[in-house]
């Protein structure tokens, strides 16, 4: 009786250490100044000095606005905005990811994942406003062609290969998925 006792006790304890806890934030959606999502919701063509195009085409985006922090023990959610676009060549260059996350102190997080590229770059909402150029060399990768790549708020500008062609955009089309 009294180990029964004592397993309940435990329980109840348990419930309670780990209860979530929701509290509310006040996030504002990342603007329109920072990423303009109708630039580059949608499938980008690209040509080199040589005429040779590729297309990324755009295979799944997101747009999550959390307003809510939610915590306990197994689960640990922040308040944020969230953009992100994925992308596949139709040159075989590879998958690439691009995202951007504000958090709720409003500062802002660049993503690149994809053509041998795992970047994260932490920014100021001054910095994430600013129409600059933000470019990002590649290691040597067997997996990928890219030297380098360049982006304006979240829009790839250019990317160069391995051989040095240059790949600029020539072409959007906007999609929906």
């Amino acid at each position: 009786m009294k180990n029964n006792s004592i397993i309940l006790v435990l329980l109840v304890s348990m419930c309670f250490v780990s209860c979530l806890r929701k509290t509310k934030c006040n996030i504002t959606p990342i603007r329109f100044n920072v990423v303009d999502t109708l630039q580059i919701k949608g499938d980008i063509v690209f040509e080199n000095k040589l005429g040779n195009v590729d297309t990324l085409v755009l295979i799944d985006h997101y747009n999550i606005l959390n307003e809510v922090t939610k915590k306990s023990l197994m689960t640990d959610i922040e308040c944020g905005h969230s953009l992100g676009f994925d992308y596949d060549s139709s040159n075989g260059f590879g998958t690439i990811s691009i995202g951007i996350k504000k958090d709720h102190k409003n500062e802002y997080t660049f993503s690149v994942n994809g053509f041998c590229i795992s970047k994260e770059i932490k920014m100021s909402k001054k910095v994430a406003e600013k129409d600059s150029l933000i470019t990002i060399d590649i290691e040597k990768c067997d997996k990928s062609k890219l030297k380098k790549i360049a982006f304006r708020k979240l829009k790839i500008e250019y990317f160069e290969t391995q051989d040095g062609n240059i790949w600029k955009p020539i072409k959007f089309i906007p999609r929906s998925l």
